[in-house]
């Protein structure tokens, strides 16, 4: 059915009249009347019976208009909904984040990105990397600031930072004086892991694999804090990157080794889908990224960042 014919119809029942059913669709009153019988023409029925000026709806005319009452209304209620959501993609950004960068890296970002925009609520989401993409895939997050160990083909990304991951240990460890450690001691450690998925996880899982070792794990756990408190006793060792670190390291009760053999990086990067579809709230958070020198442009290919600094460390 040509839906512009049975607009004219339903706003001419609908209003008692095709002057005003014009003047409601903007056109003249002929082109109004014009698709009206173009209408009853092709379906050889009449709509409307005409007397004294007054137009009526004919039998077949009421039951059409039920019918173009609901398309008419779900047309409405559609176009509300969509009003909805450009409303929302212009008013919040949905930010995925690892829990170390949601608690230590995007507090003082997110702070300057309100500043510069009052108006936008921002919804952070913390998870593992691949749990994160998930829901970047099903449009439930804008951008995702991940270190996944995969990356599905249909998400695009830039660089954000590179963050080396350290073996940790407490002041109560007996390693606690030195600066390094050869990789093979860690064989005779015990050893507290994060959850699996987590890049920090992965990342340490590969380089056990490539030395064929198989130290002691005696925990798991996906929270930093927990993490932290095991170690205290000093009969623990775990890995961490240094932002989630930085105030027990000033406290001075833990302290980052470097590994003799290698350093573990991890590659930290913004996750999203489409770069021109992107809402304007998270456009705008890239922004405030790139002004504070953390995101580099593509164009380059590769991270710019002084060297980690790490004062009273190994």
């Amino acid at each position: 059915m040509n839906l512009k014919r049975l607009e004219a119809f339903y706003w001419a029942a609908k209003l008692g009249s095709c002057s005003k059913a014009a003047e409601r669709l903007l056109v003249t009153q002929p082109a109004v009347t014009m698709q009206i019988r173009e209408l009853e023409r092709y379906y050889q029925v009449h709509l409307f019976s005409r007397t004294g000026g007054h137009i009526e709806l004919t039998e077949a005319g009421k039951a059409l208009f039920s019918y173009a009452e609901r398309i008419f209304g779900l047309a409405e209620e559609a176009e509300e909904m969509l009003r909805h959501f450009s409303k929302e993609r212009r008013e919040i950004l949905r930010l995925g984040a690892t829990r170390t960068y949601a608690k230590y890296i995007l507090p003082p970002l997110i702070s300057l990105f309100q500043r510069e925009n009052p108006g936008v609520r921002v919804v952070l989401k913390e998870g593992g990397s691949l749990q994160l993409l998930e829901e970047l895939m099903a449009m439930r997050q804008d951008l995702v600031i991940a270190a996944p160990p995969r990356v599905p083909k249909k998400v695009r990304s830039l660089p954000f930072r590179q963050e080396e991951v350290f073996l940790v240990v407490s002041k109560n460890h007996p390693w606690f004086g030195r600066r390094q450690v050869g990789i093979r001691e860690l064989e005779e450690q015990t050893l507290v892991v994060r959850e699996k998925g987590s890049a920090t996880r992965s990342a340490v899982s590969k380089l056990f694999k490539k030395y064929r070792l198989k130290p002691t794990v005696s925990l798991e756990g996906e929270d930093a804090e927990f993490i932290k408190e095991m170690l205290k006793d000093g009969d623990k060792i775990s890995f961490f990157v240094l932002p989630s670190i930085r105030k027990e390291m000033e406290e001075g009760w833990l302290k980052p080794l470097r590994l003799v053999e290698e350093r573990i990086l991890l590659e930290v990067r913004v996750f999203f889908l489409e770069e021109d579809s992107l809402p304007p709230p998270a456009k705008g958070f890239l922004k405030v990224l790139l002004g504070e020198g953390q995101l580099l442009s593509s164009k380059k290919g590769r991270l710019e960042q002084p060297p980690l600094a790490l004062g009273s460390g190994p």
